[in-house]
C-alpha cells in the first residue's frame, strides 16, 4: 500500500489512487529525471515501514527532526539505509527577552524586531559554537510565509483546527476557507530584506551546501 502511494496519484479530494496517473516519488524522479536525494515521514508511525521503501528508490537521505538533533560528536547518523539529516541549530524560531518562542518572519517587523534578525541570531549561535568541526545549520521558512500570516492556507482542507491536530475525513473540501491572510506590503518587505541579508552573509562566509552535498560529505 505504501509503496503505491509512492507510485500514483492522489487523489486530494477522495484520499485515494489515481492508478492510471503517476504521483507520489516516482512522479518526481519522472520529472527530475533522477530519484529525490531526501524523502520524508511526518508520522512516527508509518516512518520504519516506509523508510526502506524510499531507499530501495533511491532515496539517501531522510529528516527524522524537525529543527535540530545532531549529536555534536557524531553527527552522521543512519536509519533503514537513508542519511538522517544533520542539523545542529536552525535559524528559524527562539524566544526574545519575556516572549515565548516565535517565528522571526512573524517579529522581525514589530516591537521585537532588534531580537528577531535571523542574521544577528545566526552570528550569536556560531559564536557560541564550541565543537571542533563547522555546525551543520538549517534555516526553515515556508514559501508562503513571506506574503500570508495567520494558518498554514491549506490546513482547513484537512484538518478541523488551525493546529491540525483534528484531522477531518474524505470527501475533504478543496475549497475550504484559507485560514491565512496577505501581510501587509511593508511586512513583506521586511521579511525580504532580514531574509536576503542572512543568504548574502552565508553566501560570503560559509559553506553552503545542498543535501546532495551533505550525503557526499557523510560517505553515502
Amino acid at each position: 500500500m505504501l509503496r503505491d502511494y509512492e507510485t500514483y496519484r492522489l487523489d486530494l479530494v477522495t484520499g485515494g489512487l489515481v492508478r492510471d496517473q503517476p504521483g507520489g516519488f516516482t512522479l518526481l524522479e519522472k520529472v527530475f529525471g533522477r530519484p529525490p536525494v531526501v524523502a520524508s515521514v511526518p508520522s512516527h508511525k508509518w516512518r520504519d515501514p516506509i523508510l526502506p521503501i524510499y531507499a530501495e528508490l533511491g532515496a539517501r537521505m531522510t529528516v527524522v527532526y524537525h529543527e535540530t538533533g545532531t549529536d555534536p560528536e557524531n553527527p552522521f547518523q543512519w536509519v533503514h539505509g537513508l542519511l538522517v539529516r544533520p542539523s545542529d541549530f536552525s535559524i528559524t524560531r527562539w524566544r526574545a527577552p519575556g516572549t515565548e518562542e516565535l517565528f522571526w518572519w512573524n517579529a522581525i517587523n514589530g516591537p521585537l524586531a532588534e531580537f528577531y534578525d535571523p542574521l544577528t541570531h545566526l552570528q550569536e549561535e556560531l559564536a557560541a559554537w564550541t565543537y571542533p568541526r563547522p555546525p551543520f545549520i538549517t534555516v526553515l521558512i515556508h514559501e508562503n510565509n513571506f506574503y500570508r500570516a495567520g494558518g498554514t492556507p491549506w490546513a482547513a482542507i484537512f484538518y478541523q483546527d488551525v493546529e491540525r491536530r483534528i484531522p477531518r475525513r474524505p470527501p475533504y473540501d478543496l475549497d475550504a476557507p484559507d485560514p491565512s491572510q496577505p501581510r501587509p506590503p511593508e511586512e513583506r518587505a521586511a521579511i525580504w530584506a532580514a531574509y536576503e541579508a542572512l543568504v548574502a552573509y552565508a553566501a560570503e562566509n560559509l559553506c553552503v551546501v545542498t543535501s546532495e552535498d551533505i550525503v557526499r560529505l557523510a560517505g553515502g
